[in-house]
């Protein structure tokens, strides 16, 4: 009977607990990046259209002009 005991412990129980709430803040994690890294993308691709089609005058404000 303590051959059972020691073969089926809790700790084991636990660590796979940590390693599926790990492996699910992963995939979590994954989705994120996913969905504002496309996002962003198109923000970002947006803007340099826009800078773009400025008709390439360019306008210097500031202290100095420089």
């Amino acid at each position: 009977m303590q051959f059972f005991r020691n073969r089926f412990s809790r700790r084991g129980q636990g660590q796979s607990e940590y390693t599926l709430v790990l492996g699910l803040i992963a995939v979590v994690l994954v989705g994120v990046l996913y969905y504002f890294g496309t996002k962003t993308s198109e923000s970002l691709s947006g803007s340099a259209d826009k800078v773009g089609s400025s008709g390439g005058t360019a306008t210097t404000t500031g202290a100095g002009g420089f």
